[in-house]
C-alpha cells in the first residue's frame, strides 16, 4: 500500500453504496480504496495489521451488524480506525449511541459529493465532522423530516472545541490532554456551556448543539 494514499475502507451490505462511495473517490488519486466491501469479520481481520483506515459506513450497518457496544468496543481496541457514518433522520438515541461509539464523523444521506470529500479529509486530519444538512427526525405523519429550531448562541473558539469534544464522548481529563490545558479550566468551559445553553445535563446541551448545528470541524 502506498502510505502517502488515504486509505479507505466501505462497510455497507449494499453493493450499491459501496460502488457509489467508490466512484466518487475513484476521481481523486490520493484515495486508496479497498477492492470490495468489508463485513464485520473481515473488519477485524484488517484491524490485526495496526495500518490507519477511514471507515465510510452507515448507521444501519453499524447497528445491524456489530451493534454500537461492540463496535464501541472495537473502535477503542483500534485507534487506528476513524469513522465517517452516513445517517438518515433517526431518533435523538440513535445520534447518542453513534456518538457513543467514538464515531468522528457524521453525513446525511443528501450530501453531494464534494461534501463526502470534504468529510473525509477533515477526518485524515484528525478533526471531526458534521454533515451541513443535518438530519431530524420526521414530525408528521407524510415522512417529512422537520427543521430543527435555530437558537443563538455566543460561543468562542475554544468553547466551540470543547463542545465537539464533550459530544464525541471525551472526559474532562482526554479533553484538557488533546487542547493543552488544564482539567480545571476544562470544568470552567464545560460550566458555561451548560450556562449558555440553559441545562444542567450535558446529554441535554448535546442534543441542542446537534439540533442547532452548532458543531463545525475543529482542528484538534
Amino acid at each position: 500500500m502506498n502510505k502517502n494514499k488515504c486509505r479507505i475502507i466501505i462497510s455497507e451490505d449494499s453493493h450499491f453504496f459501496y460502488l457509489g462511495i467508490k466512484s466518487i473517490l475513484l476521481n481523486h488519486n490520493h484515495f486508496l480504496v479497498h477492492p470490495e466491501p468489508v463485513d464485520w469479520g473481515k473488519l477485524k481481520q484488517i484491524s490485526t495489521n495496526k495500518s490507519r483506515y477511514i471507515i465510510i459506513s452507515t448507521q444501519l450497518w453499524i447497528h445491524n451488524n456489530p451493534g454500537f457496544n461492540d463496535f464501541h468496543d472495537f473502535l477503542l481496541e483500534n485507534p487506528q480506525f476513524d469513522v465517517l457514518c452516513f445517517v438518515i433522520p433517526y431518533h435523538q438515541f440513535i445520534l447518542q449511541e453513534l456518538i457513543n461509539s467514538g464515531i468522528k464523523g457524521f453525513i446525511d444521506w443528501a450530501a453531494t459529493p464534494d461534501e463526502l470529500l470534504w468529510g473525509i479529509d477533515e477526518i485524515a486530519k484528525g478533526r471531526c465532522f458534521f454533515s451541513t444538512q443535518w438530519p431530524v427526525e420526521p414530525d408528521n405523519k407524510d415522512g417529512i423530516a422537520g427543521k430543527a429550531i435555530r437558537m443563538d448562541f455566543e460561543l468562542t473558539k475554544r468553547e466551540t472545541e470543547v463542545l465537539s469534544l464533550i459530544c464525541n464522548g471525551f472526559t474532562d481529563k482526554e479533553i484538557a490532554g488533546k487542547l493543552f490545558i488544564s482539567k480545571r479550566t476544562v470544568d470552567g468551559y464545560r460550566s458555561n456551556l451548560l450556562s449558555k445553553f440553559g441545562t444542567r445535563n450535558s446529554s441535554h446541551m448535546v442534543k441542542t448543539a446537534f439540533e442547532n448545528c452548532l458543531l463545525t470541524p475543529v482542528n484538534h
